[in-house]
């Protein structure tokens, strides 16, 4: 497992995206004492840094009223979670990557210069067996992120350093015929806070103008989300997850969807 788990996290580094990705494919029940359950998706981000508000008012007015087209499925994380016995387990979400940075290039550079992102989210969750395979967990979570990202379709970019925590409550309901799989439900709360540069290009080459030092936001996120844990073998998993997400900013307000198509394998750690 482990070696699998250093091969696939190479390829976060070619492929993922650098912001906190707003999936939550755990479903209610907790794995086994000693058992690692180690996920690897396709997922969408929050992509709240929209949901700002950005000093002069001109920018924010420049940036509100241009598009942002964006891919559905930016991130590719590697998410783990392993029981602790009790109905308790506790994990990680973690993806990087390498961006373009805040300046798309300079009249003495060849190739675009890039930046460092990382996102990496610890959560603990507590499962409860409710009975005739109903189930209920808590899987409070800190994260924090960074990176750049854009703003809008003009180039608008942000270099940016994020936190927040999200207490997200699932129930599950598991089905043995004609199949094997869970499926779920989660409702999520989150509060999440970032800051940092922002800058666009000016009509002249090679020059851009810069706005250091942004003011810290402060959003809330509110998500709804179903998926289903297929089981195909002993060891392997499918899992599929929709949702929708609203974000709450000062001034502004976003949805978003949620999706996430992985895979889940099963591992005793000892």
């Amino acid at each position: 497992m482990f070696r699998t788990s250093l091969l696939l996290l190479s390829l976060l580094l070619l492929s993922a995206c650098g912001f906190m990705h707003n999936a939550h494919p755990y479903n209610a029940i907790a794995p086994e004492a000693a058992e690692a359950q180690v996920y690897y998706g396709l997922t969408t981000t929050g992509g709240i840094l929209r949901a700002g508000t950005y000093s002069p008012d001109s920018l924010d007015i420049q940036i509100q009223s241009r598009e942002l087209k964006t891919a559905l499925f930016r991130s590719i994380p590697q998410s783990m979670r392993a029981g602790l016995g009790k109905g308790f387990s506790a994990g990680y979400d973690f993806s990087m990557v390498s961006s373009k940075d805040l300046h798309p290039i300079g009249f003495d550079q060849m190739i675009t210069p890039t930046v460092f992102g990382a996102a990496l989210k610890l959560h603990f969750a507590k499962s409860f067996d409710l009975g005739k395979d109903y189930h209920v967990s808590l899987s409070p979570a800190v994260y924090t992120s960074q990176g750049a990202d854009a703003l809008t379709t003009k180039r608008h970019r942000m270099k940016f350093k994020h936190r927040g925590m999200e207490l997200p409550l699932t129930f599950s309901k598991e089905f043995h015929e004609p199949i094997n799989f869970v499926l779920s439900g989660t409702l999520r709360g989150a509060k999440d806070a970032f800051s940092g540069d922002i800058s666009y290009p000016s009509p002249f080459a090679f020059h851009y103008y810069d706005f250091w030092d942004q003011p810290e936001n402060k959003v809330d996120r509110y998500a709804a989300m179903v998926h289903a844990d297929i089981r195909l073998t002993s060891r392997l998993g499918l899992v599929v997850q929709y949702g929708r997400e609203y974000v709450k900013g000062k001034d502004h307000s976003l949805q978003h969807p949620i999706l996430y198509l992985g895979i889940r394998l099963r591992e005793k750690i000892l």
